[in-house]
């Protein structure tokens, strides 16, 4: 005959707060591959970019370029730069091929272009989206498993004066 086996407690069943903590745990791993799909597996779509300031100036002996003669892609940049007197941001290719090592004339001032600063422009995209909605699903399903925990089980780890007292 064969000796009997006792593998699990027949009278013990999964309750529905050990089902609840499940989930919980699930939205927490879950949580935590979407923001590793967000870090590592999806391109971060970075564009390089080439920071240029103009200098007023009244004589130059660089070659110069009127401002209309530009491509239209580097006109609008060109007249905020000046108009506003701040930065302007071009691609590095359309700094090389019509701003560099020149002086841009714009209604009738000389204006020379400053060397360039790289900049890389990486905000936004698929990737950062994954990221931050993955992080706050982990958060989420992290905090709802430590309370549903609590509310499980919390009466055995944290027993009142009465029951301490009782099981004492």
């Amino acid at each position: 005959m064969a000796p009997e086996r006792a593998d699990r407690d027949p009278g013990r069943t999964i309750g529905l707060g050990e089902v609840a903590i499940g989930v919980a745990l699930v939205a927490f791993l879950l949580g935590i591959g979407v923001v590793a799909a967000g870090t590592f597996l999806v391109s971060d779509n970075c564009e390089s970019q080439a920071g240029v300031s103009l200098t007023k100036v009244n004589e130059t002996d660089r070659p110069v370029v009127e401002a209309g003669n530009l491509s239209e892609d580097v006109q609008e940049p060109v007249g905020i730069a000046v108009r506003e007197n701040r930065t302007m941001f071009v691609t590095p290719e359309q700094h090389r091929s019509e701003l560099a090592n020149r002086t841009i004339q714009f209604e009738g001032t000389l204006y020379e272009v400053d060397d360039p600063r790289e900049f890389e422009d990486c905000g936004g995209g698929t990737d950062d989206v994954l990221q931050f909605g993955g992080f706050w699903l982990a958060v989420l399903g992290l905090t709802a498993a430590a309370l549903l925990a609590v509310l499980q089980y919390g009466s055995k780890w944290f027993p009142s004066d009465e029951e301490y007292r009782r099981r004492n």
